[in-house]
């Protein structure tokens, strides 16, 4: 085994992980709600409220130490975050999106072309073994 593409695949897995650490602090820190802007009296009023159903899910270890008061606290908080995060998740999506497309920009003819075919190979086998989980499943349960 080649040990220089082992010790670079690891140093790329690394910095990839290093960035999206970094885009993720830097994502929490821009969503945080009072960077950048300070909140006028009955302003958090005049926000319109997020027409998707938030799940209302308690952190790990949190459910038999929190209060029904800090519970709606919590879930709160949440919602406060839940537009500005989906606005970020999308952000990155496009990001990965773009990034993809570059990287395919490289290769020639060929290359994409045997790509894509795997690329569709693999998504034809995530969805045979999905369904066969998912009838698995039913069968358990029926």
């Amino acid at each position: 085994m080649n040990t220089d593409y082992v010790s670079n695949h690891r140093v790329s897995h690394l910095q990839k992980r290093t960035g999206l650490g970094i885009l993720l602090a830097l994502a929490v820190l821009f969503a945080s709600p009072s960077f950048g802007q300070q909140d006028q009296p009955g302003e958090s009023a005049k926000k319109a409220p997020t027409t998707k159903k938030v799940r209302r899910r308690l952190p790990s270890h949190f459910s038999a130490l929190v209060s029904q008061k800090q519970r709606e606290a919590i879930y709160k908080v949440q919602a406060d975050y839940a537009v500005q995060l989906d606005k970020l998740r999308a952000q990155l999506d496009a990001l990965v999106t773009e990034r993809d497309r570059e990287i395919d920009a490289v290769l020639d003819a060929e290359q994409l072309a045997e790509v894509t075919k795997k690329r569709t190979d693999a998504k034809k086998k995530r969805a045979a073994r999905s369904s066969k989980k998912s009838t698995s499943k039913e069968s358990t349960e029926g």
